[in-house]
């Protein structure tokens, strides 16, 4: 998928169209965390191949997704960034039993910077000029892990004032590659990707891993396609592709 078609999916999130509610059996309807846009399109481009089943994406914040949820939106999967909202969406009663699918890491990005190895990643903020994008710590947690090490770490108070916020984690990446900020915080596996590779990260040891889990609501059209897609998820061939995009 081109930048630009990744930019579309983005924004364009959910709009409860009638055509969309009526998804046939051929056809599963993921909602996905923007962090994990890289390794599940290649994932699912493996698991169509093979398996005959057609997949719609919709990529947004876990927050945003959850909301869409609590709503009736007619996702046969979710796959969020945190273990916090497929837990609440079980003890709700509109998902079966959370599955764990991808453990990430948050790193600090810049597009333009040359990496200096004397240097950390607080070096690097306090030593940089300009806005520093990070995603809403409310609904993306690829947001709320940084905010936290800012925190432990004395520097959120200095930084305050230069924070623009992303709606996702793939907002704040854009913002980052388009010049809107110098620096800001992504997942590891964007950095990894072909355009993250062109710039340069500091890992934040500091922060915590990020453990990513999904869950399948009781409202989805096809149970059985669900459930396979699941254990797709969780097996060794999948968990291969998830490793080599940064995640454990």
């Amino acid at each position: 998928m081109s930048s630009a078609l990744v930019s579309i999916a983005l924004i364009v999130l959910l709009n409860f169209l009638p055509g969309i509610s009526g998804a046939t059996q051929e056809n599963l309807f993921i909602a996905s965390a923007t962090n994990f846009i890289r390794p599940l399109e290649e994932l699912t481009e493996y698991y169509t191949e093979h398996h005959g089943t057609t997949v719609t994406l919709s990529y947004g914040s876990s927050g945003k997704l959850y909301a869409q949820l609590l709503h009736g939106a007619p996702y046969d999967i979710f796959l969020s960034a945190d273990k916090k909202r497929p837990a609440l969406l079980y003890k709700q009663g509109v998902c079966e039993a959370p599955f764990k699918y991808a453990t990430g890491r948050v790193v600090l990005w810049s597009a333009t910077h040359k990496k200096n190895k004397t240097k950390n990643w607080k070096e690097v903020l306090t030593q940089t000029k300009g806005k520093v994008a990070i995603s809403n710590t409310e609904t993306a947690p690829y947001g709320e892990v940084p905010l936290r090490a800012l925190q432990s770490s004395g520097l959120l108070q200095a930084l305050q004032s230069r924070l623009i916020f992303g709606q996702s984690v793939g907002q704040t990446f854009l913002f980052i590659r388009s010049g809107a900020a110098p620096l800001g915080f992504i997942a590891l596996s964007q950095a990894l990707s072909p355009e993250g590779m062109q710039g340069t990260y500091w890992p934040i040891t500091e922060s915590d891993s990020i453990e990513q889990w999904g869950c399948v609501p009781h409202s989805a059209s096809n149970k059985q396609e669900s459930h396979n897609l699941q254990e797709y998820l969780t097996g060794q061939q999948a968990q291969t592709i998830i490793h080599k995009h940064g995640y454990r």
